[in-house]
């Protein structure tokens, strides 16, 4: 569990989602496709039957850092500049959108920084949502309202929001849940703001704290039957 000074540290470098247009070339799209399609891939809640999500973990932290990766790693530092390291990153294809989350680790205690999600194969556009508010005591996803609590991965099912930071405790924004957010119960997203609205669009890079909750845009209704992404997952010494 993180001290109330580290957290400090981690919110006093909190800085606004960077969306940035046409930074990840069809080459590197083609070349992390091509990884993901050949890899071994772990098919999460297959025990319940589930047929996804399906995700290529590779971190490496404990993998050590292979030749494949190195332009990924390139990438990132063009990103985000060279003064910070990849932990961990997956590929994933879903047929179903993510729901509010964040991406905090603390199975060893990194100085989190950014996740760069990118975007790398779709039918069409669709969107992608951050809040404003986080949570730096793991990883979690957001189940408040949900009646059984669904099973949970990876992330720990959060039911009481008391501990997310910038917690409102006022009921979500009606309007943007229809439009963006209809596939989670708006009871889900109480206490919650919208920071940004970006597109979810090949050859594109989003860029935010890693422990902001953040959701996929319910990309069902717009008829898009599964959407493949690359998140990567950054550390950074504090100064």
């Amino acid at each position: 569990m993180r001290t109330l000074e580290e957290k400090e540290k981690i919110l006093d470098r909190y800085k606004p989602t960077h969306y940035k247009v046409g930074v990840v070339s069809k080459e590197m799209i083609g070349y992390l496709l091509d990884k993901f399609r050949g890899s071994e891939k772990i098919i999460k809640y297959k025990e319940a039957g589930s047929k996804g999500p399906v995700v290529m973990n590779y971190s490496p932290d404990r993998e050590g850092m292979k030749p494949w990766f190195e332009p990924v790693q390139d990438l990132v530092w063009d990103l985000l500049g060279s003064n910070c390291y990849v932990w961990g990153s997956n590929i994933f294809r879903v047929e179903k959108p993510h729901i509010a989350h964040n991406d905090d680790y603390t199975e060893k205690n990194y100085p989190i920084y950014k996740t760069v999600v990118l975007p790398l194969e779709i039918s069409k556009p669709t969107n992608f949502v951050t809040f404003d508010q986080a949570y730096l005591d793991g990883p979690v996803k957001l189940f408040r309202g949900y009646d059984p609590v669904p099973e949970s991965y990876y992330n720990k099912s959060l039911t009481d929001y008391s501990d997310i930071i910038n917690y409102t405790d006022k009921p979500f924004d009606k309007e943007m849940h229809e439009k963006y957010l209809s596939h989670i119960p708006i009871e889900a997203l109480h206490g919650l703001t919208v920071e940004k609205v970006v597109s979810w669009t090949p050859g594109n890079a989003i860029i935010f704290d890693m422990g902001r909750i953040h959701s996929a845009s319910n990309f069902i209704t717009q008829d898009i039957k599964y959407k493949i992404g690359y998140s990567i997952f950054t550390a950074k010494d504090y100064n």
